[in-house]
């Protein structure tokens, strides 16, 4: 995602992400690089080129869809809203209910 050509893994764990960037001769770190806050609410995550030519990391929630670029590994990713409607991503989730059997 910040254009050096390795890989970087992102973990989804509530409500944070955990960034991991790959790193040429020792592989991936055990501690992430980065943590971003989700803000506890439902969202959809995927990697896509947005008109660059690394990927973005795009976060679909109910309000929208942000575009988080990682221009580099030390820094915090640069956000920005890139549509701002309404989706179907709920704003919350219900808790679960428990089916008798």
């Amino acid at each position: 995602m910040d254009g050096d050509q390795l890989q970087e893994v992102v973990l989804v764990d509530r409500p944070n992400l955990s960034i991991f960037y790959q790193d040429p001769k020792r592989g991936f770190n055990k501690d992430p690089d980065q943590r971003y806050e989700l803000g506890g609410q439902p969202a959809v995550l995927w990697a896509a080129k947005v008109g660059r030519a690394a990927e973005s990391l795009l976060i679909m929630t109910s309000e929208g869809v942000t575009e988080m670029r990682f221009t580099n590994r030390t820094g915090p990713p640069a956000r920005q809203q890139i549509i701002k409607q309404q989706t179907i991503i709920p704003e919350a989730l219900s808790p679960q209910r428990h089916l008798a059997g």
